[in-house]
């Protein structure tokens, strides 16, 4: 007769990483896309005040203002366009994929703006 018990504890011993990796991993992808989402916002809010003819400096400074991270905007005039890029970073939480994907992830979205002078 088989132990039964010291089966389940070597599968299970077997099987719990996996389980973990997959389970914070999930977490971390979630928090990505909804941060990305939350840039989508913020970004959009930046070109509404850039198209009010905002400073730059005033630009960042709202942005900044209610944020707990670190939101970056960056102004780039074109002959006809301006792109106004919102730049922020996110931690990674679960071992192997911060190492995968860089810890912190660098997260970028992109607006551009027809060019009023």
């Amino acid at each position: 007769m088989r132990n039964q018990k010291g089966q389940a504890l070597v599968e299970f011993v077997l099987i719990f990483p996996l389980f973990l990796f997959l389970i914070l991993g999930g977490i971390d992808l979630f928090r990505i896309f909804s941060f990305r989402g939350k840039l989508e916002a913020i970004a959009s809010d930046a070109a509404l005040l850039y198209r009010e003819n905002q400073t730059p400096s005033f630009i960042q400074e709202k942005i900044n203002q209610n944020q707990n991270e670190k939101i970056t905007v960056d102004i780039q005039k074109e002959m006809e366009n301006v792109n106004l890029i919102v730049t922020s970073q996110i931690s990674i939480w679960t071992p192997g994929l911060n190492l995968l994907l860089g810890n912190p992830y660098s997260i970028q979205i992109k607006r551009v703006v027809p060019y009023e002078s």
